[in-house]
């Protein structure tokens, strides 16, 4: 039965320095973000680079501390809960980040890279432990002698498999995946995303996936959230958000897929500040935005507009008039 495995309220981060989404003499890479994962499903997070994606992520995996808010893994706080409780809730959290070369240690073996969650929550020795790397890189469609190797002597298609095998290491409920394929060429991505369905249909594994490409998140996950400038902007299921978008970013980011359809009467981003900013209290994409009027000075809040959908809009599902065929 499903349950809600992972929930996040209200997490804010900020940075110390001056720039995008200044506050006084700080950044504000995440403004009040909620999101919540059922258990069992895979929800995909997408936006523009610097949008504050991988700093939830972050935050999500008790990495970092927010500013304010909570994370709720299983019910426990685990923003709050000491270092010694939350060690052993670790294990049922892991994470696969994006670049294969450089989340792999060259020096070490693969066979001690993959046993490395075992030995840190000392899960099995000696030759079970040996059986159980064997058969993570069984799992992932790697042989057992890839255990003697280093990661230097594979491609990176495989290096992510390795990392994805080492995630698997515990036996977590959530596996995080920052932009996982975005190192990788086309015929490895679509190898590791069959991997990724076959994985999580028989673990029962959930999902987030952070990406920039819609395909993967399309091909991998239930449901979405559309992150912008630090906050949450449009939520709902894959099928529908990335269909029929009811927010003007998610439409621009639609309408800047390779394979996007050229005659489609999406919204075209406006002309903006070169550094990205907003009037102060206003919607965030207000600079960029060709449905802004008036009322979009204000900020609006992330609500449901329709069944199963949420979006932060003051216009919701409209379309730019100046290339709307219908107006």
């Amino acid at each position: 039965m499903k349950h809600m495995l992972l929930e996040a309220r209200n997490l804010s981060k900020s940075y110390g320095g001056r720039g995008l989404r200044d506050t006084g003499n700080s950044i504000r890479a995440v403004d009040d973000v909620s999101i919540g994962l059922q258990s069992g499903t895979a929800h995909g997070m997408v936006g523009e680079s610097g949008a504050g994606k991988s700093t939830l992520v972050r935050l999500l995996l008790a990495l970092e501390r927010p500013d304010r808010g909570t994370v709720r893994f299983d019910g426990i706080d685990i923003t709050s809960v000491p270092a010694v409780r939350l060690r052993p809730l670790r294990r049922r959290f892991q994470a696969v980040f994006q670049d294969p070369y450089t989340s792999l240690n060259p020096h070490l073996k693969v066979g001690t890279i993959v046993a490395e969650p075992l030995a840190a929550h000392a899960i099995a020795r000696g030759t079970e432990r040996q059986e159980l790397v064997r058969r993570l890189l069984e799992a992932v469609g790697l042989p057992a002698a890839a255990a003697t190797r280093r990661p230097g002597a594979f491609s990176g298609g495989e290096r992510q498999r390795i990392a994805i095998a080492r995630a698997l290491a515990t036996s977590p409920d959530l596996v995080v995946l920052d932009e996982p394929l975005s190192a990788l060429d086309l015929p490895a991505q679509v190898r590791l995303i069959e991997l990724l369905l076959r994985l999580r249909s028989e673990r029962s594994l959930t999902l987030l996936v952070v990406a920039h490409d819609l395909a993967v998140v399309r091909s991998l996950c239930d449901t979405v959230s559309v992150m912008y400038a630090g906050r949450m902007v449009e939520e709902g299921p894959v099928g529908q958000v990335l269909v029929s978008p009811l927010h003007p970013f998610t439409a621009q980011l639609l309408a800047a897929e390779p394979m996007a359809d050229p005659y489609a009467s999406l919204p075209r981003p406006a002309s903006g500040p070169p550094d990205g900013s907003w009037p102060p209290g206003a919607c965030r994409l207000f600079p960029r935005c060709p449905l802004a009027s008036d009322i979009c000075l204000r900020e609006p809040d992330l609500l449901e507009t329709v069944p199963g959908r949420r979006v932060a809009c003051w216009h919701p599902g409209q379309k730019d008039r100046a290339t709307d065929p219908d107006r």
